[in-house]
């Protein structure tokens, strides 16, 4: 369900996200221990989340109940009715988790880096807040505020379904358009922008005292499109630096010197801007930091400088397409694939047009892309860990 747009959402972001996270918790006909019931007695499973104007129901179920399935979600997102000893529980719980994530290791990194250069003002959707941030939020939610928030953004008018699987197109069609009958349409969907911006590099180390494991994670913000003419190379070379357990990162760092529990690079790129970022991240013991900062530079300066091979490439575009394929065999891949598609205008043939811009790709115009988009002087990096244990 897509709905309304940046300037209408200010001020609303912890309105959506419990909003969301409340939706299952009862209707003006069911109560929560009664949705749960009619879920399980339908053999399902069913999840809400929202992200800038945009509320995703995962749901999965057998043949038989999917119509029904589909009609409950339905009616849920229609009559949700946010009863008060609901929102004080939540409440409860998401504040036990936020004073959790203020000593994690990987939440204070995820936020440091995620906050750090942001230029988007403490009401927009876009804002990463604080933990102190949040929490105040939190304490100010009412279940007042919640309906009236579902009351003026839930609706009808721009819906996105897609469904993967062995069951009756029919009956689901009937039971989508049963469902969304009479509904008020959502204020008019506009997508949240997330456009490029400049980041000065910065180190940011991050004390969690009497923590066993360390987080490690380095970043930085790229012009970039999955359209462009390099991001299949891009792509090719986030896989073969850090992205699978054969990478440069996961061999050096992880198998021949055992200095993380993971390691992994991950590039991702909008499909609607010029707007990317590639990251590293690993989960360490804290005593091995500077032999696992000093590996993780050399291995990324052994690649700018060496380049990857031509078998080494060869062997990854094989690689990374048996991955697609698997991933195109599961019903929740395609599924999530499809919704994408639908938001962004595509089908399957951008899938099919990627495989054939890997299989074209050479040591050459990898090595070459990769030097141009991954420069280390732009990498921001967020080190968490117990300090004392650190050398």
């Amino acid at each position: 369900m897509r709905y309304a747009d940046a300037d209408q959402l200010r001020s609303h972001r912890s309105h959506a996200n419990a909003t969301a996270a409340l939706l299952t918790r009862g209707t003006d006909r069911l109560s929560r221990q009664e949705i749960r019931d009619r879920i399980n007695a339908l053999k399902g499973s069913l999840s809400f989340d929202d992200s800038n104007g945009k509320l995703t129901a995962s749901l999965s179920t057998t043949e038989e109940y999917l119509p029904d399935l589909v009609a409950l979600t339905l009616d849920i997102l229609r009559h949700a009715s946010f009863p008060e000893d609901e929102v004080k529980q939540y409440q409860r719980s998401r504040r036990t988790a936020l004073h959790n994530a203020m000593s994690e290791p990987q939440a204070l990194a995820v936020q440091a880096l995620a906050r750090h250069g942001s230029p988007w003002d403490a009401d927009d959707i876009r804002y990463t807040p604080t933990f102190e941030e949040s929490l105040e939020a939190l304490e100010q939610l009412t279940a007042e505020d919640l309906r009236a928030f579902h009351q003026q953004f839930y609706g009808a008018g721009d819906l996105l379904f897609s469904a993967v699987g062995d069951f009756d197109e029919e009956a689901v069609t009937q039971a989508l358009k049963e469902g969304v009958a009479n509904w008020s349409p959502a204020p008019a969907y506009t997508r949240v922008s997330k456009p490029y911006y400049e980041v000065d590099a910065e180190t940011f180390t991050l004390d969690t005292p009497d923590k066993a494991n360390a987080f490690y994670l380095s970043g930085m913000r790229l012009e970039l499109q999955d359209t462009d003419e390099e991001f299949a190379a891009l792509y090719l070379a986030d896989y073969l630096l850090g992205r699978s357990e054969t990478s440069r990162l996961w061999n050096r760092v992880r198998t021949q010197e055992g200095l993380s529990y993971n390691i992994r690079s991950q590039l991702d790129a909008s499909s609607f801007e010029k707007s990317g970022r590639w990251i590293i991240y690993a989960i360490f013991a804290p005593e091995n930091k500077s032999a696992l900062t000093k590996a993780i530079q050399e291995t990324i300066d052994e690649v700018l400088d060496e380049g990857f091979s031509e078998e080494e490439v060869q062997q990854g575009i094989h690689a990374l397409l048996n991955y697609r394929k698997l991933a195109r065999a599961r019903d929740s891949v395609l599924a999530s694939t499809w919704l994408n598609y639908l938001d962004s205008g595509r089908d399957f043939t951008w899938s099919a047009d990627m495989d054939q811009a890997l299989q074209r790709l050479t040591a050459e115009t990898v090595n070459r892309a990769l030097r141009k988009a991954f420069q280390p002087d732009k990498l921001s990096t967020a080190i968490a860990a117990d300090q004392e244990k650190t050398n």
